[in-house]
């Protein structure tokens, strides 16, 4: 219904492909039916009946094909995948196997993933039909005809869930079409499963907690007149799943135990149960449920989740598991493994290129901070072309091209950059790691990732100059990032660049006045370096901060001497070795109380050298 606009993309590739188009019309107000005839499609009407499987029975009823395979108007499938279905036809003439497609959602499932199997070639047989008014499957009276089912290798792109704006009102539809459902019959279970999902989908945990207990209580008394563990399985699955969505992970781990005590060959139940492991920063108890996953597999049918990303997320957990151990050929090898699955979880080229790297394999990681970028830039071809708009709906941080904000995919590129450059410099190509980087700034000219390996290989070549003034650039154009600042003013130490020192040290502070040393060394630096007016402007600076703070008196001198209370103040290591940063660890351990100590120490050596640069 109203498909105009989406039926050129998803007819265009595929209109010369099929032996038979059929498309039921519910009756659509816009140029739908006239488009599709355009294409050659036959053309039926169906009144919309409030029921999906009757409308997807309607299209069974007209079609005279031996085999039937089916689409949504806001599908995309390459033309080319149709000779694979027909090969896959040849070679089951009995007509007794049905195959699941991959179906990638550009939006986002009841988990808040991307990829599922969904049944969508099968034979037309009698007794064939789509069932439940919602959410409507073929798969159950696939079984009751004693069909085989597999998956072939074929994908389908699903676009209906990419607006957030329309979400909403599919919601309301889907919610009015399960109501009328259960009003009729409450105990039926296929749409109770399918609310559940919903709601968790709309977020509305507590009404999903309370549908989840009314589920129970009719699958239990559905299960008092049949004998089937792996109903009972699906729909503890299907709790243990709810529990975690909704935030209840300690009630989650309870029943997953319970679960793996009956079903301990099911490896869904392993894979969720290393999940809250995970979330307990227990990492071996994790990476111990992972194997067990992967050995007794994922199930294809009666899985609450998407396979597909439960192998991509199997992956990615095992290779995080290497990467603590420092087993890094051992990362990279399931980093790889995570990118054949899901090829555009950008993060996963840049572990993947650091594993390498760290193993000393720097061809290999060259590649795949290539491979990333080439990923990036062609998924932004794919998008725009669809929609330029889409680029902008990304809110995440860290995860698949189209789940990351627009910040955070930029900065997966500059990663990808900086770490091809510096994998180049560590073979010696010194010249073409220069080069990528240039070509990185010019993407992306205020980069601190970029800006960091270009001022270590300008330090490293002996050009001083340059980096000093690339770097007093980033200054003056406000360069915030503590973590930034503070490897930036590292370089300049380590290759005893004062010129570039002294600035960021100060910008340092300046931008984070809990790192006391790096004021303290700025001046020192800057008093070394005969730079008078630039200690005493970072010490004067200093000195209003602390009397401003309540930890100075205002009788402190305004000129930096030998004898200046300062030094005293910053000498007290039993003070320095109590407090604690703003960014430190909030936990007191052993580690962090020696961290601490570690700090007062290096605050009392520089007041020590200060004094002596101010005698006299």
């Amino acid at each position: 219904k109203n498909e105009a606009k989406n039926l050129p993309d998803l007819l265009e590739p595929l209109h010369d492909k099929f032996d038979e188009l059929c498309i039921v019309d519910t009756g659509s107000e816009d140029d739908t039916v006239e488009v599709a005839k355009s294409f050659g499609a036959k053309v039926y009407h169906f009144e919309w009946i409030k029921d999906f499987s009757a409308a997807r029975n309607e299209s069974i009823r007209h079609a005279t094909g031996d085999w039937l395979f089916w689409l949504d108007g806001d599908d995309r499938m390459a033309g080319d995948q149709v000779a694979i279905l027909r090969k896959l036809i040849r070679r089951h003439p009995k007509q007794d196997i049905g195959f699941y497609c991959h179906l990638h959602s550009m939006g986002h499932s009841w988990a808040g993933q991307q990829t599922l199997l969904q049944m969508r070639l099968f034979p037309k047989v009698p007794g064939l039909e789509f069932r439940n008014a919602i959410h409507e499957r073929v798969v159950e009276s696939l079984y009751d005809l004693q069909m085989k089912m597999d998956v072939a290798p074929v994908e389908i792109i699903h676009t209906g869930y990419i607006d957030p704006e329309a979400l909403p009102a599919k919601y309301k539809r889907n919610l009015d079409l399960m109501s009328r459902v259960l009003e009729n019959d409450p105990s039926h279970t296929p749409t109770r499963y399918q609310l559940v999902m919903q709601l968790v989908s709309m977020r509305e945990y507590e009404q999903a907690m309370e549908e989840i207990e009314t589920l129970r209580e009719y699958v239990y008394k559905e299960l008092e007149n049949i004998d089937s563990p792996g109903y009972r399985y699906r729909f503890e699955l299907l709790r243990c799943v709810t529990y975690r969505q909704c935030g209840h992970e300690e009630k989650a781990r309870e029943a997953l135990m319970d679960l793996v005590k009956e079903f301990p060959e099911y490896g869904i139940v392993h894979y969720l149960i290393a999940i809250a492991y995970l979330r307990q920063d227990n990492w071996e108890k994790t990476y111990e449920h992972l194997v067990k996953a992967e050995y007794y597999g994922i199930a294809v049918e009666g899985v609450p989740l998407p396979v597909r990303v439960v192998y991509f997320e199997i992956a990615s957990m095992k290779a995080q598991y290497h990467q603590r151990k420092r087993e890094w050929m051992l990362a990279a090898q399931q980093f790889l493994n995570s990118i054949k699955i899901q090829a555009d979880f950008l993060p996963n080229y840049v572990d993947l290129g650091d594993a390498y790297i760290n193993a000393n394999n720097l061809d290999r990681a060259i590649w795949a901070f290539q491979i990333g970028i080439q990923i990036h830039d062609e998924r932004v071809a794919d998008v725009t072309g669809l929609d330029a708009g889409r680029l902008e709906k990304g809110t995440a941080a860290y995860g698949s091209f189209l789940e990351l904000s627009p910040t955070a995919r930029q900065e997966l590129v500059e990663r990808m950059y900086a770490g091809w450059a510096r994998a180049l410099a560590m073979k010696g190509d010194d010249f073409d790691a220069r080069v990528k980087v240039e070509e990185g700034l010019e993407r992306f000219p205020n980069s601190i990732h970029l800006s960091l390996v270009y001022i270590e290989l300008t330090l490293r070549s002996g050009r001083t100059e340059d980096a000093t003034r690339h770097t007093l650039t980033l200054l003056r154009n406000g360069a915030e990032h503590e973590g930034f600042l503070e490897a930036l003013a590292n370089l300049h130490l380590q290759f005893g660049n004062a010129n570039g020192a002294i600035p960021t040290l100060a910008h340092l502070w300046q931008t984070a006045p809990h790192k006391w040393d790096a004021g303290l060394v700025g001046i020192l630096m800057a008093r070394q370096m005969g730079a008078t007016d630039t200690a005493t402007t970072l010490f004067q600076a200093m000195r209003r901060y602390l009397i401003a703070a309540g930890d100075a008196p205002d009788s402190w001198g305004e000129t930096p001497t030998r004898g200046h209370p300062m030094w005293d103040f910053f000498s007290n290591v039993e003070r320095w070795a109590a407090w604690s940063s703003p960014s430190a660890s909030q936990t007191d351990n052993e580690t962090e109380r020696q961290r601490r100590r570690a700090f007062a120490e290096k605050l009392r050596a520089i007041c020590q050298s200060l004094r002596t640069q101010f005698a006299g």
